[in-house]
This record gives structure tokens, sequence and C-alpha cells, in this order.
């Protein structure tokens, strides 16, 4: 595994308040002290297309880590146990079992099977390698001029034209960044 495993690194700027939100598959940044997750479902059986979940300290971390291998996490090659979705991973670790499994699992380690990397995920700042200070996110940008841009450099048409265009290719990203 290489430095800077992404959720952690993500979830590290939302312990810290540096962002508001981790965008992933699964809600493993969860594990790693995000404060927020959201979650895109791909499955087209799945009710929601997005899925949130805050860190509202609700489980301990080794019932995180049981949801996880439950319904499977980065860190599980075999993807959970089949049939085993997050809502019923998230009633499992309800019952208090997740410490006693914790406890009977926290050694095992496979190249299929890497518990302990969810409690010490090789991030950025794990050998003290990287001390890069956190900038500030961007501003949103300045719409008026951004299509004033697009209209002197492209070839999208008239004024109404740029905005079909903005409202495809500009706004779903200005709403995410909102989030």
């Amino acid at each position: 595994q290489a430095l800077g495993e992404a959720e952690a690194e993500l979830a590290m700027l939302s312990s810290i308040h540096k962002i508001d939100a981790v965008m992933s598959e699964d809600f493993d940044a969860l594990l790693f002290g995000a404060q927020c997750v959201i979650q895109i479902n791909d499955e087209s059986d799945s009710q929601y297309l997005i899925e949130v979940y805050e860190n509202n300290n609700q489980f301990l971390p080794h019932d995180l880590v049981v949801i996880a291998l439950l319904s499977g996490g980065d860190y599980d090659a075999s993807d959970g146990i089949q049939g085993c979705g997050i809502q019923t991973a998230i009633e499992i670790a309800k019952t208090g079992i997740g410490k006693r499994l914790f406890d009977a699992l926290k050694n095992c380690s496979t190249d299929n099977f890497r518990v302990s990397q969810y409690f010490r995920p090789l991030m950025s700042q794990s050998k003290g390698e990287c001390r890069a200070p956190v900038t500030p996110l961007p501003s949103l940008p300045d719409i008026p001029k951004l299509a004033k841009l697009c209209e002197e450099l492209f070839s999208w048409g008239n004024c109404q034209d740029i905005i079909h265009k903005f409202g495809d290719h500009v706004f779903p990203g200005l709403a995410v960044q909102e989030l």
C-alpha cells in the first residue's frame, strides 16, 4: 500500500474541518475520522442514488470496522458477507458484537484481509515526510466573467446556448462544491 490512502487523507482533512464531507463509493472514510461521508450508490436496485452518513459518534471505531467488514470495505477483498448490505451491518453493530468480533479479527492479516489498515492507514504524514500546510479551498468562480470568457474563447453560440452549456457542464460541479 502506498503512502497517501485517499480516503484516509480526506478523512483527516474532514476531522480538522478543512473539508465538509468525503465523497466515496463506501463509507470507509468514517473509520478514518471523517465527519461526513457522501456515498454514491451505483447499484440499480438501490432506493437512493446518494446516501449521507454523519459521524455522530453512535459507533466506536471497532463497530465501524465490523460494519465495513460485513458490508464490504476497501481492505477486504471478499467484499464482505454476500447479501449483507450497509443497513444490515449497522443493525448488527448496534447489538454490541463489534468489540468481540474485532478482538477476534484484529490480528488476522492476509493479502486479502488487512483489518489493521483500518486503524493505521498509510497517509502522507505517516512517516513525517509531508508536512505541507493545508490551503483553503478555492472560492466559487465569478459566473458572469466565466460566461464572458466562454463567449469569447469558445463557439458556444448566444447567451441562451451558454446558459444551457453551463447547466450541463458547470452548475453540477458548483452544486457539489457547495455541499
